[in-house]
């Protein structure tokens, strides 16, 4: 087989589409979040029902109030700061794709080949050990993860590559 080079369109818009889909993009009020923010809001609401009446001037239930909503608060913080975190990684993994102007794959009978203007990442077919065609997307899970948008290619090339891709997950085309 001779190598096959398709040059792919990058287009930071398309992946972002891909990374934050379905709210993805969101942190403190993802669905993910939803039990939280309805438990922080209740409480908030009840403490400021008990700061604005209380006949009996008891201040041991405004603290515990107090505590709880902030407890509450602070662990709804710490499960979105996880999506923060992975959010900023994402922010800084297309920001160095920025920096490059082509980008193109090569497929092999025995290697896949990802080229970034000098650069270049090589893979053995053999090490490949997962494949998710998605709607929109495809992932190759070598030793690295390389995502393909379909939109960064033709339809026609884009049906190649998985075509490709999936013979070679079934050992069809021989190394």
């Amino acid at each position: 087989m001779i190598p096959k080079k398709i040059n792919l369109t990058y287009r930071r818009k398309d992946l972002e589409e891909i990374y934050f889909r379905n709210g993805n993009g969101k942190t403190y009020f993802h669905e993910k979040f939803r039990n939280q923010q309805t438990l922080s809001g209740i409480l908030g609401l009840c403490l400021i029902a008990s700061l604005s009446y209380n006949p009996n001037n008891d201040y041991t239930i405004r603290i515990i109030l107090t505590l709880i909503f902030v407890l509450s608060l602070l662990n709804w913080h710490s499960k979105a700061a996880e999506k923060i975190y992975w959010k900023q990684d994402i922010k800084n993994y297309f920001d160095s794709l920025d920096k490059y102007k082509s980008f193109s794959i090569t497929l092999d009978k025995t290697i896949f080949t990802l080229n970034m203007d000098e650069e270049t990442k090589i893979e053995k077919w053999a090490e490949l050990r997962k494949i998710d065609i998605s709607e929109g997307y495809m992932q190759l899970f070598f030793t690295g993860t390389y995502l393909i948008p379909q939109k960064s290619v033709t339809k026609e090339e884009y049906e190649f590559i998985k075509e490709f891709v999936r013979a070679k997950m079934n050992n069809e085309i021989d190394s």
